[in-house]
């Protein structure tokens, strides 16, 4: 699956809100195959992206959301309890900087606390 497909996929599922949007529309919307859809949408959702509900052998009644749209949904309460949200260092904080999430105590606690809950 080339990564741009799934990418243009996601972001027109996050487009379409709430109210989330079938795999027909998607797949007319995108200019991507019906069978391209189907496989972008199987990885986007392994990956935690995108929730799914229907059977997936009728496609227009086959609806998909985004999970950070899907409100209270776990992955985004996970998402929101990430320290970095309040840390006071966040504007300079990245890889190639002396403060960086690599070597972040908060977010190496997170991570355990997060773990040992699953």
């Amino acid at each position: 699956m080339d990564i741009s497909v799934a990418v243009s996929l996601y972001k027109q599922v996050s487009k379409s809100g709430p109210m989330g949007i079938n795999l027909s529309d998607l797949s007319e919307k995108t200019g991507i195959p019906l069978e391209t859809v189907c496989e972008g949408i199987k990885l986007l959702k392994r990956k935690g992206m995108v929730t799914i509900e229907g059977d997936g052998k009728n496609p227009s009644n086959t609806m998909v959301y985004d999970v950070f749209n899907c409100i209270p949904h776990e992955k985004y309460k996970l998402l929101k309890s990430l320290p970095c949200f309040t840390c006071p260092d966040l504007n300079n904080c990245d890889v190639n900087r002396k403060i960086n999430p690599l070597k972040c105590k908060e977010i190496t606690k997170w991570l355990i606390d997060e773990v040992c809950e699953v």
